[in-house]
């Protein structure tokens, strides 16, 4: 080490990390995120009241959890080898993020981990003795298959808070796709390590899906059983034995049972949703994967009128593409216009340009959301492409519009679990005068902002807490994703819808009549629907038979393009615009239960953080 010829920091050094000290906790921050620090104690200490009896499981020390706010990527991890540590990111899921069907997303994001150390610590039998005597060095039930994990911990999340994935409607179109799909998984496929789509959401999928149904069944009583047998087993993987102490079953003939249950089930509810026709449309793209945030650029000099669109196909590079198209078809080949460092949104600027937001380093410690300028005639094969401009640095920006007359550009950014509507005036190539329009509460999120043709407007997804909706909006029914109009003379925000249903991705019509956008409301589908502003009736669009979402209107407002999902995943659709088609929708309130309570506030001891507790031998 003496020799080392260059020297190496973890993380950002200018950060200064503190510890608040709960009966069960320690939860270790740094500067600027107190007050989610404040809150994650108070969550921790009421999810391990609640949590730990069910499980029959109390870790019986402090666990250590870390909170970090380096990624633009909502997420969460925990382990108990060879301590007890949970990490949770901070900023809040994507607007497509099955992870975002919430009341409060770090109470549903730490339940989910906080059950991974539950069920990781329990241990018994000749491993406990063991640990007891040399360390903690066997951890039978951190070895199980990760669809076990993952499967108990989903369960969890849904079960201890009004929403969770189990009630979220794109996860069920994800596993409604897979099960009706060519190649649905089996049981040795989802145990393993899966190549094919969806890879590794097949644990939490599959897992989820299958814990529920054993719950179902059997009841918490069977799980408990479970990772007690797992937790004691010196042989790794004897599920087959331990399934069947659990509940008088094998694993194998557990699953075989399963699968024929919801696949009736599945079926069933298919049947029913399409019984009247589908109306999806034409395929554009058929490569799956990733085909998401689709915009329409007008024709162009030599330039045809063309889709262009986020492609991550897990063969070709990853990036921004575009289509050309003739009226609502495919006319040629894709080309890539410029690559991207993970998901990239798009904006369309009328001079024939685009304005992206997509990953960049930062500070050479992050990879931050930041704004770039595209010109939508270079061809990007194997670089960034010779005509981009980065426009912002560690700005943390998403969801970007480019005003009509495209001299401004808006956009969300999202810091310390808080959001901003920002606008900003488009010099050339650099952004100038930006002022913020709109800041969220705690812990709420700003979505999809964009202009009306007029630009007068701006229309924005926000998902609210349910103190904040009731603040607001005077409605207690708990938190939701809905469509606000702000009027950029009056510096005001109206909602345009109010309902528990996650409603995002608004586009307007060219002539403005119409605001088009996604929305799970009435039979959890993901579908598009429009609003007829002037008289404010609702319709819905699409039926497909998973999901659809991101409409996109064509210049002249005779096509819609959207995403929709299949077994392979996400792929573009385009349809005819035909009013007389809508079907008339209305929203109603169909959610599962109310709103969880705010957990008890939590006095804590907050003191420097100290890394010794974590070197010693254990």
């Amino acid at each position: 080490m003496l020799a080392a010829s260059a020297v190496h920091g973890a993380g950002d050094p200018r950060l200064d990390w503190r510890t608040k000290v709960t009966p069960h906790f320690r939860v270790h921050y740094y500067s600027g995120e107190e007050h989610v620090a404040e809150r994650i104690a108070d969550l921790a200490e009421d999810v391990h009241r609640e949590l730990s009896p069910v499980l029959a499981s109390d870790p019986g020390h402090l666990v250590d959890v870390v909170l970090t706010d380096d990624s633009d990527s909502a997420n969460g991890s925990a382990t108990a080898y060879p301590y007890d540590l949970i990490r949770l990111f901070l900023v809040p899921p994507d607007e497509l993020s099955v992870l975002g069907d919430v009341d409060d997303w770090y109470r549903t994001r730490f339940t989910h981990e906080y059950t991974h150390i539950l069920h990781m610590t329990k241990t018994g039998g000749l491993p406990a003795l063991w640990n007891r005597i040399v360390g903690r060095t066997l951890v039978p039930n951190q070895w199980v298959p990760r669809w076990t994990l993952e499967g108990l911990a989903v369960l969890e999340e849904t079960e201890h808070t009004s929403r969770g994935r189990l009630r979220s409607s794109l996860w069920d179109a994800q596993f409604r796709a897979d099960r009706m799909g060519p190649h649905p998984a089996t049981l040795d496929r989802v145990t393993g390590n899966p190549r094919t789509f969806p890879q590794g959401t097949l644990w939490y999928l599959y897992g989820s899906f299958f814990f529920r149904w054993l719950d179902r069944h059997y009841g918490h009583a069977a799980i408990r059983m479970l990772i007690e047998t797992q937790g004691s087993e010196l042989i790794a993987y004897g599920l087959e034995r331990a399934f069947r102490r659990a509940t008088g079953q094998t694993l194998s003939e557990l699953w075989e049972r399963f699968l024929t249950e919801e696949d009736a089930r599945v079926r069933g509810e298919l049947a029913r949703y399409t019984g009247d026709g589908l109306r999806d449309g034409e395929a554009v793209t058929a490569h799956g994967l990733t085909a998401l945030h689709p915009r329409w650029l007008p024709a162009a000099g030599q330039e045809p009128e063309r889709i262009v669109y986020f492609r991550s196909d897990g063969h070709d590079t990853a990036g921004v593409v575009a289509i050309p198209m003739a009226g609502g078809a495919r006319a040629g080949e894709s080309v890539l216009v410029t690559r991207t460092l993970g998901d990239a949104t798009i904006a369309a600027h009328p001079g024939g340009d685009l304005v992206i937001a997509s990953g960049e380093n930062s500070n050479q410690v992050y990879v931050f959301g930041d704004l770039a300028r595209v010109s939508a005639r270079s061809r990007d094969r194997w670089g960034d492409g010779e005509e981009r401009t980065r426009l912002t640095r560690g700005a943390r920006a998403d969801g970007l519009d480019v005003s009509p007359d495209g001299t401004r550009v808006v956009y969300v950014t999202r810091h310390r679990g808080r959001s901003a509507l920002v606008e900003a005036t488009l010099a050339g190539d650099a952004l100038i005068d930006e002022q913020v329009l709109a800041t969220s509460d705690d812990f709420d999120a700003f979505y999809a902002p964009r202009y009306a043709p007029d630009g007068s407007s701006i229309v924005y997804a926000a998902w609210l807490t349910p103190s904040s909706r009731e603040a607001r909006l005077g409605t207690r029914d708990g938190a939701g994703r809905d469509l606000y109009r702000f009027d950029r003379a009056t510096r005001t925000s109206t909602p345009l819808t109010r309902d528990r249903a996650l409603d995002g991705g608004p586009c307007f019509s060219p002539d403005g009549r119409w605001l088009f956008f996604h929305s799970d409301a009435g039979e959890a589908h993901f579908e598009i629907h429009a609003l007829e502003l002037a008289s404010h009736k609702r319709f819905r669009v699409t039926r497909t038979p998973f999901a659809a979402v991101e409409p996109a209107v064509a210049p002249r407002g005779d096509f819609l393009a959207f995403a929709s999902y299949g077994s392979e995943g996400w792929d573009l659709r385009t349809m005819p615009l035909d009013p007389a088609r809508f079907e008339p929708f209305e929203a109603a309130d169909d959610s599962p239960a109310a709103a969880h309570a705010e957990p008890p506030r939590v006095v804590t001891v907050d003191e420097p953080y100290v890394p010794l507790s974590s070197l010693r031998p254990r």
